[in-house]
């Protein structure tokens, strides 16, 4: 799902937005932020549109800033699991390269040197092959958030992401799609203070 929203409770590509979700099942009286479009409906972060997984939403004002705070402040924590094409040497290592992103729509990012920063720790769990072809399946730490920054950064270094459309050759992309129906990028976990901790 989208995390966006408006209170018409517009769909991409059939897929309900998030917001819709949230502002359906709680009330204005009751989570009047869920309904607040200033504060993004309570969702914290997003996910890329092909991407899968978890997604962090306040219920409450308190519970929001807190966790905005952390994100912030790069205590939020955010893991991911991904396919990548080709063999990835194994040990973990750091992508810092800044990326760009255009302000036209659809939004596209790319590796300048006049971007922003951002930081990516990729760490290979193993290789796997099909019909000799061989991909790495790799655990995926993130402490900023660009646009389709892990996408980009995996790019970069010559392992794009399985089933990627906007960041992987065409060819390879069709290829993928008869076994792999969607981007094979999934965030699995979390981490975050509890409210009460942090205050």
């Amino acid at each position: 799902a989208r995390a966006g929203g408006t209170s018409s409770a517009k769909e991409s590509c059939g897929i309900p937005q998030l917001s819709s979700f949230l502002r359906r099942r709680y009330s204005p009286e009751t989570f009047p932020l869920v309904h607040c479009c200033e504060q993004q409906y309570g969702i914290i972060h997003r996910l890329d549109a092909p991407s899968s997984g978890l997604i962090l939403a306040g219920k409450n004002f308190l519970g929001y800033y807190t966790l905005r705070w952390q994100q912030d402040m790069y205590e939020l924590g955010r893991e991911y699991i991904v396919l990548c094409h080709g063999r990835m040497p194994f040990g973990s290592r750091v992508i810092s390269a800044k990326i760009r992103t255009t302000k036209t729509e659809p939004a596209c990012s790319r590796v300048s040197a006049d971007g922003k920063p951002a930081w990516t720790m990729v760490t290979p769990l193993c290789i796997m092959s099909r019909h000799g072809a061989e991909y790495s399946l790799v655990t995926v730490v993130i402490r900023t958030g660009r646009t389709h920054q892990i996408r980009v950064h995996l790019q970069h270094i010559g392992h794009p992401t399985v089933t990627d459309g906007r960041y992987c050759d065409a060819t390879i992309y069709e290829a993928d799609r008869t076994w792999c129906p969607r981007n094979f990028l999934h965030r699995f976990r979390l981490t975050f203070e509890d409210t009460l901790t942090v205050m």
